[in-house]
């Protein structure tokens, strides 16, 4: 027969005097949620009743029928919270290689273009593929994962606390995705930037002959049919839309800040430039028409389909 309280046995009185306080320190109280949990899981090897964790709950909540023991309870929550915040900022500097020295981020960049460039088979061609699947980050806030990408980096120290959506719409999931996808491509810009630079070193202007796709990024956030109601394959399209505008207006930002640069007396390259510039604008206003038709439907149908599908050279592929 098992007694009314789960604690019957040597560690009964160690875990009913370890007791929540607003009195302790939060890595106190965390101490004693720590022994408490052990205690438990001694007890339920020998006790098969008894669960460890809907133990350690019950402790929680009597705790909070207290006033005491809830002001315990939320400098407990409020501590953990913290340390689950630079663990989180830690293991995204695991994971993307960045320790504080932009310089050293850049030296590595450097080193993995150079091996790629010296270990190519010598054909053009597509590299790896990247695919954002985000769907866990969208259990928080977005204003949440810029502040721990932030201080990452450095460059934001606040510690807001941890939270969590009250929803979030098929639009703000793609457009995040967006942002990831434009992060990822930045980077991509950069380590090609490397690539040329290692290619150029070792060969010269031989080396830019032929070139390879190191990389492309993608993402299937929106798209996926798949048990979800709320996304019909107009939606998809219409989001295909957008990121093609959004890589055309990337790509025209791009030769802005190029063309002021290149000399006037290069005048074969800069007459090509500026010719590829205006072309990009003539799709990037019609693109952006294509959006604002199929962001109508279904009025209007018929005509967003027909202005898409009869409108000649339109861009339908960019290695972006």
């Amino acid at each position: 027969m098992v007694a009314d309280s789960p604690l019957n046995s040597s560690d009964a009185a160690l875990a009913h005097a370890m007791q929540l306080s607003s009195k302790q320190t939060a890595a106190e109280q965390y101490a004693v949620m720590v022994k408490k949990i052990q205690a438990y899981r001694r007890m339920g090897e020998s006790v098969t009743e008894i669960n460890p964790i809907a133990a350690l709950a019950d402790e929680i909540e009597r705790a909070l029928l207290q006033s005491e023991g809830a002001d315990g309870v939320d400098s407990l929550l409020t501590w953990l919270g913290g340390e689950l915040w630079h663990e989180d900022v830690r293991q995204l500097q695991v994971k993307t290689g960045w320790d504080h020295a932009p310089d050293a981020t850049q030296t590595r960049m450097r080193a993995l273009a150079a091996q790629l460039a010296n270990n190519r088979t010598g054909q053009p061609g597509r590299g790896f593929g990247m695919v954002f699947t985000a769907h866990p980050v969208f259990a928080r806030p977005a204003a949440e994962v810029d502040a721990v990408a932030g201080a990452a980096v450095g460059e934001s120290p606040a510690e807001p606390p941890f939270g969590f959506r009250s929803g979030i719409t098929l639009a703000e999931e793609h457009h995040e995705a967006l942002r990831a996808l434009a992060n990822a491509r930045d980077a991509l810009i950069s380590l090609t930037e490397h690539y040329l630079v290692s290619r150029w070193d070792s060969e010269g202007v031989a080396g830019w002959a032929e070139l390879p796709q190191l990389a492309q990024v993608s993402t299937w956030v929106g798209y996926d049919l798949d048990g979800r109601s709320d996304i019909r394959w107009t939606d998809g399209f219409l989001l295909r839309l957008r990121e093609k505008g959004f890589a055309v207006e990337r790509y025209c930002a791009a030769l802005d800040a190029i063309l002021p640069a290149v000399p006037a007396k290069l005048v074969t390259l800069r007459e090509s430039l500026e010719g590829l510039r205006a072309s990009l604008a003539v799709e990037l206003a019609a693109t952006t028409a294509d959006i604002a038709r199929f962001a109508n439907l279904p009025e209007g149908f018929q005509q967003a389909a027909d202005a898409l599908t009869e409108r000649a050279h339109k861009m339908t592929s960019s290695y972006a």
